[in-house]
This record gives C-alpha cells, structure tokens and sequence, in this order.
C-alpha cells in the first residue's frame, strides 16, 4: 500500500469516527429533551382534564312534584332534616366525569414519576436505578385504580363492607395510596448521592459558584 493510501485510509478513519461521535451526541441530545417533553405533555392532560371537569354540566334533580329540577352536584336537601344536605344519586354525579378523573389520576402519578426520573438521568441516560422508579409507578398505578374501582363498585352498592374500619374506596386511599410514595422516600434518602445529587453535580457546582466569584470580584475592581 502506497504512503497516498495509507493517508487516504487514515483521513476515511477519521471521519467515520467523527461521525459516529456526532451521531452519539446527537442522540445523547434527543434523550435529554424527550423527558421534559413528555412531564410537559403530562401536565398539559392534566390540565385538559381539570378544564373539562369545569365546563361539565351539573347533574340536576327534581326536588318536589312541579318545581323546576334543582343542580345536585354539591348536594340536595335532606328530606327530614332540612339543614342537612345530602349527596343524591351518586351515579348520575360521577358518570359525567368518570373519564376526565381516570386521566387526571394517572397522568398525576406519571407525572411525579417523571420529575423524579428526571433528577436520576446521568449524563442523559437513567441511572441504573431506573427499576426503582418502574416498580414505584406501577405499586401506585395499582394503588389508584384500586380506589377508583371499588369508589365505582361503592357507590352502587346499598350494603357498604368495612376494610380495616373504613369503606373500600377509603380503605385503598389509606392503606395502600398514602403509602406507596414511601418507597421513592427511602431510595431518595438511601441513594440521594447517586441517583440525584451525585459527586460530579457537587464538583460542577462548586466550578459555578467559583466561576461567579471571580466574575464579581473582577465587576468590583473595575468599579
């Protein structure tokens, strides 16, 4: 092979190894963008369901033979007791909004999910703690959609079974919504120096403020 060829070889060399370290950081960028996208995709849902449980029609229900019906969405009067109010047909009142609630639910719990799966990204990629977060997600999906489901079973129900002295819906919410979370508290706690302030972030801090310093001690000697 002539010296031509060989630097011929050696020049296609390096520009395939620059290529592939343009497409490495091209992706590495691409990564750290779609998190944000989809935590801001989330709150955007969360958003449009709150909305439409604002512009959802009140149910209503006649009161009295001949009178107009009154809206029931914040309780009617009680038939004996008329300083009581009492909630109506709960059916009706929840059927209008069953769908904007199970959005909200899980777009709420894949939200906080995701802000934490924001601070554990290392150098654009999750942290092998990635797991964690998965097993958090889905230990609190389950939990939600245990107390949304038997809410729904509860209302129809005349006879109301107790759990642990509450009924279901109230059960689930104490019992296994509440304390879900728990587990992000205690890796958050455990793993706080490698999931999400880790040494390098402290490193990188310190050259920041350092940097700062010296820019206004430079501002101050100029004055």
């Amino acid at each position: 092979m002539s010296k031509a060829q060989k630097t011929e070889q050696k020049t296609r060399a390096l520009i395939e190894n620059g290529s592939t370290v343009m497409r490495a950081r091209h992706r590495l960028k691409e990564e750290r963008m779609k998190l944000p996208w989809i935590i801001f995709g989330l709150l955007l849902t969360m958003c449009g369901a709150m909305g439409s449980l604002f512009v959802t029609p009140e149910p209503t229900i006649v009161i009295n033979e001949g009178e107009d019906p009154a809206p029931a969405g914040h309780g009617i009067p009680h038939p004996q007791i008329g300083t009581m109010l009492v909630g109506g047909d709960s059916i009706a009142r929840y059927a209008p909004i069953r769908l904007a609630t199970w959005i909200f639910a899980v777009s709420m719990v894949c939200f906080f999910t995701s802000l934490l799966a924001l601070a554990s990204l290392k150098g654009g990629r999750f942290s092998k703690l990635n797991w964690i977060l998965f097993v958090g997600l889905s230990i609190q999906m389950f939990a939600m959609a245990g107390m949304l489901v038997s809410y729904e079973s509860y209302i129809g129900d005349t006879a109301v079974p107790l759990y642990g002295g509450f009924p279901a819906p109230t059960a689930w919410m104490l019992y296994a919504l509440w304390p879900a979370p728990l587990l992000f508290v205690v890796f958050y706690v455990a793993a706080f120096n490698r999931w999400t302030f880790r040494p390098e972030d402290e490193r990188a801090f310190e050259e920041i403020l350092q940097r700062r310093a010296h820019t206004v001690a430079g501002a101050e000697e100029n004055i």
